[in-house]
């Protein structure tokens, strides 16, 4: 897969907006890679996202029209 992946940082950078709302807004999309880390004794378990960047253009696409 030649395809890039982008982090919940750099597609917020890229368009404007808190890295909350990426998370909530790219975190139901289906093509979003999600790596869960498992609870460890009290640590909460984490979530990366890893998005598409093909799927952050489609979805700027969608939005700006």
């Amino acid at each position: 897969m030649d395809e890039g992946y982008m982090r919940v940082k750099q597609v917020a950078d890229r368009i404007g907006m808190s890295e909350d709302w990426v998370r909530r807004f790219f975190g139901e999309i289906e093509g979003v890679r999600k790596v869960k880390s498992p609870a460890k004794r009290f640590k909460r378990p984490y979530t990366i996202l890893l998005i598409p960047a093909a799927l952050v253009e489609r979805e700027l696409r969608k939005m700006s029209a």
